[in-house]
């Protein structure tokens, strides 16, 4: 059984769409780390200031 053209390059494209939704997620993900760990800085470094 063979696949056209089309179904083989429509099945591409659906796999290219999923690791970008996937990369997406984890660069979501990533900037949430970023974003909390600043912060946690950023209030380590205030309590500093204030002692």
């Amino acid at each position: 059984m063979s696949m056209s053209t089309q179904t083989l390059a429509l099945l591409a494209a659906m796999g290219i769409a999923d690791d970008l939704r996937q990369l997406q997620a984890e660069q979501r993900e990533s900037r949430r780390e970023v974003r909390e760990r600043s912060n946690q800085i950023l209030k380590t470094l205030e309590r500093e200031a204030q002692a």
